[in-house]
């Protein structure tokens, strides 16, 4: 028996599955397909065909994001920094000075200081909060999925670091703790599978082919997966795998894993 791994960067996964525009119905189907397909290209390609072996998943291991930055909006000290921030930054200034100018247009330039500073952190509030519902949604996605799931587990070792004057978040965690996993459990498997497109992996790649493992990496495409690379994918980590496996939209939505995502829906969300 073959003892097959899975390992997803769950942040890769998103990006891929965002830019197919589709939406997952089944995880656990998902996953499954994903091992159904490795094991067949793994056996044609690595082990040189014939009857393909007897081959079991062991388990998926999903790295998710499980925190972000606390910050509070009404602490004097944090609306100082920000408020130097603003007054020092000419094309902010300038970008919330007219749109406080179009909500006052009575009030003179030098008195639209205060309205435009209003906007900016009412701004950067919002923003904010909406980032904290994102990931209370992950969390309680999170849940139901390792509920739902047996040979599943959810790791949520990700970090959201806030960069509130440019309104924009940095993940931290994720590569680090699927690195090490990969690198620790790969002893105990025969096959390790990536749903990453990071090349950072390539260590734990390479970790794990000394340990004795073959290595495959998940390639997502849209449409026709023929002679074709995704987007989301690093050549370098394709070029030190074993194997790539291809999974298109097509074949998540011909089997019932997956349907077409709405334009609402695109608009709206990032799986």
């Amino acid at each position: 028996m073959k003892r097959f791994g899975i390992f997803v960067d769950g942040s890769n996964l998103s990006g891929s599955i965002g830019k197919l525009n589709i939406k997952v119905r089944d995880y656990e189907a998902f996953y499954q397909h994903i091992f159904k397909e490795a094991a067949s290209v793994w056996s044609k390609n690595v082990i040189g065909g014939g009857a393909q072996p007897d081959c079991q998943l062991q388990r998926t291991y999903w790295y998710q994001v499980g925190s972000m930055d606390n910050l509070v909006f009404g602490d004097m000290k944090l609306q100082s920094q920000q408020r130097e921030y603003f007054g020092n930054n000419p094309e902010v200034l300038a970008y919330f000075t007219q749109q406080a100018q179009a909500q006052f247009p009575d009030k003179a330039e030098g008195e639209l200081f205060a309205d435009a500073w209003r906007l900016f952190w009412d701004a950067r509030s919002g923003w904010y909060e909406a980032q904290l519902r994102r990931l209370n949604s992950i969390l309680g996605f999170n849940y139901k999925v390792q509920e739902s799931c047996d040979f599943m587990q959810i790791i949520e070792c990700g970090h959201w670091k806030v960069d509130i004057q440019k309104a924009v978040m940095m993940e931290k965690g994720i590569d680090t703790a699927l690195a090490v996993d990969v690198a620790t459990i790969a002893d105990s498997l025969d096959v390790v599978i990536l749903v990453s497109g990071d090349a950072d992996a390539i260590p734990c790649v390479e970790s794990a082919k000394r340990k004795g493992a073959n290595v495959g990496v998940v390639d997502f495409l849209s449409g026709d997966q023929q002679g074709r690379r995704g987007k989301q994918a690093s050549s370098r980590l394709h070029m030190v795998c074993d194997f790539v496996i291809r999974i298109s939209d097509s074949a998540l939505i011909r089997d019932g894993i997956a349907i077409p995502r709405e334009k609402r829906e695109m608009d709206l969300t990032h799986d």
